[in-house]
């Protein structure tokens, strides 16, 4: 699969995107301290247990590899890094009637993990030699054997977490600019995204089962929050899918720029958290409202709720932030403010690779 893979436009594009950030020459704007903080947060459990290395730990990779389709084994040799091979039919029966494409972009992400880890071990001259496993699904096993790496958790597993692959997708977000001023935009809340957050049947759509089409109900109507949702997937069946999109919150895409007028843009979970889009809004000149939940990325340690971001529990403390804003304009431009340096100093090309690179060392000294 990777082999015939390697010839698609999406890998060579990827492989130059990769290259051009790793050569870019520009300095982390986070400290070796801080980023530092941030490995230690994935792997002070692991190394509380000790050495990674154990008699068992090849035989239980190749079950992992044999029985998940979403988790390669990854093989560290002198900076070089090889995959495993997959043997289809050893995966089990439910996976097996995964779609094709579903399959391939899989491995299409596995491949794009492989071509930047290379670079990130010729950067920073790891020679190490050690296996590992990548789940590089939307939501990530967990196992107190070994680790598994992902870039995504619950709060409680003990995965260790590499960049997400949006970072990939959208070249380190160099050139997410906003063009609006944090007083030019409009005083109101913007959501836009897909029915993501779990399968949907009839039932699960009239009874708001999701925490994305809930709030799409709460808000709908209101002048003060625009949240939509704009496409229909996971949905069990095409009639599924045509009784979503007549729900009144549901309604065509709304365009980034146009998100970007509002003051304030909101970050609610789906399957797990949402990649690109808290970190778009980071960067943006807009505050960042985020629904609480126990999914976390890399760079959650080192977020502060109040500082870089506004945090709430449920729909109802959304609209009181909005009328503070309204009765004091500017009462929450310093969060807004925060969240744009936070992600300037931390989300950077420079940044990630640099955080990567500490990872892939520290993983290699505890072998």
């Amino acid at each position: 699969m990777l082999d015939h893979l390697r010839n698609s436009a999406s890998w060579l594009q990827f492989r130059l995107r990769v290259a051009r950030a790793a050569k870019s020459g520009e300095p982390a704007l986070a400290s070796r301290e801080e980023l530092e903080e941030l490995v230690s947060a994935q792997t002070e459990w692991w190394e509380k247990r000790g050495p990674l290395r154990s008699l068992s730990k090849t035989s239980a990779l190749v079950a992992l590899n044999e029985r998940s389709i979403r988790t390669y084994i990854f093989s560290v040799r002198a900076g070089k890094i090889g995959i495993w091979e997959k043997a289809p039919r050893s995966l089990p029966v439910a996976e097996k009637s995964q779609r094709p494409g579903q399959r391939r972009g899989l491995a299409l992400r596995a491949g794009f993990y492989k071509i930047y880890l290379e670079h990130v071990l010729s950067m920073s001259g790891n020679e190490g030699s050690f296996d590992f496993a990548l789940d590089v699904g939307d939501r990530h096993g967990d196992a107190e054997e070994f680790p598994i790496f992902g870039f995504q958790k619950p709060e409680s597993a003990h995965s260790i977490l590499l960049p997400d692959p949006d970072f990939f997708q959208f070249d380190w977000y160099r050139h997410d600019d906003d063009p609006f001023t944090y007083e030019a935009k409009e005083i109101r809340a913007c959501f836009a995204g897909a029915s993501t957050g779990g399968r949907l049947n009839a039932d699960a759509i009239r009874n708001l089962q999701i925490p994305r089409l809930r709030a799409a109900a709460y808000f709908h109507g209101n002048p003060d929050v625009r949240f939509r949702i704009a496409a229909a997937v996971q949905c069990e069946s095409l009639d599924v899918a045509s009784l979503l999109r007549e729900q009144p919150y549901f309604g065509p895409r709304i365009p980034w720029r146009d998100q970007l007028q509002s003051r304030f843009l909101i970050s609610m979970d789906g399957n797990g958290a949402t990649c690109s889009r808290m970190a778009k809004s980071l960067l943006s000149n807009s505050a960042v409202i985020k629904f609480r939940s126990p999914h976390h990325l890399f760079y959650f340690p080192a977020l502060e709720a109040g500082r870089e971001y506004l945090s709430v529990k449920s729909e109802v403390e959304v609209e009181p932030i909005i009328q503070k804003e309204r009765d004091q304009p500017g009462t929450y431009r310093s969060v807004a403010q925060a969240g744009h340096l936070f992600a300037k100093r931390f989300l950077s090309a420079a940044s990630v690779f640099s955080y990567t690179a500490l990872l892939m060392r520290r993983i290699a000294l505890m072998q």
